[in-house]
């Protein structure tokens, strides 16, 4: 089995990891172009290739999360998650979305910030978490973005695979 994750967004992360990989291999895309159709091109095009490339059978992604949005962001985080179920369906992949509490709480062991963050900084405070256990495991993310899309896999794999369990939080 081959484990895609992706963080969607205009500034994409995403993780790769196939049964017999020790790491897995990730990055950060930015989508670019003069308008949504542009972007939505281009992404559709990039996971095309990823997915016949890396062989990939499994696709995960952070559940699109919509904390009063601007209308271009819903619809560029909606179009995004669309294409991923089009080219999943058009490939004989599975699919599946996992909220981000979900992952958090396994890989750095909290859903969410603690309420001694100020709330404008909570954020902030699961992106630099996230980065750090990425590099406790090893793995050195361009962005938090990329970071995000590691532990969505490691969650992933870990769901997939029992014997991954023990690597949630503490338990590298």
């Amino acid at each position: 089995m081959t484990i895609l994750a992706l963080d969607l967004a205009t500034n994409l992360g995403w993780a790769l990891w196939r049964t017999g990989m020790e790491k897995p291999r990730s990055g950060a895309i930015l989508l670019r172009g003069a308008g949504l159709g542009h972007r939505f091109t281009a992404y559709r095009d990039w996971l095309l290739e990823t997915c016949i490339a890396g062989g990939v059978t499994h696709i995960v992604r952070e559940a699109p999360f919509l904390d009063m949005k601007s209308a271009n962001v819903v619809l560029t985080l909606y179009g995004l998650a669309a294409i991923t179920e089009e080219v999943a369906a058009r490939k004989g992949m599975t699919c599946r979305d996992i909220e981000s509490a979900s992952w958090r709480k396994f890989f750095i062991g909290c859903g969410a910030a603690p309420r001694t963050v100020a709330k404008k900084n909570r954020r902030e405070w699961l992106k630099r978490q996230v980065i750090a256990e990425c590099q406790t495991r090893g793995l050195d993310p361009r962005n938090d973005n990329e970071g995000d899309a590691i532990g969505i896999l490691m969650f992933e794999r870990a769901r997939l695979y029992p014997e991954f369990a023990a690597q949630g939080a503490l338990g590298l």
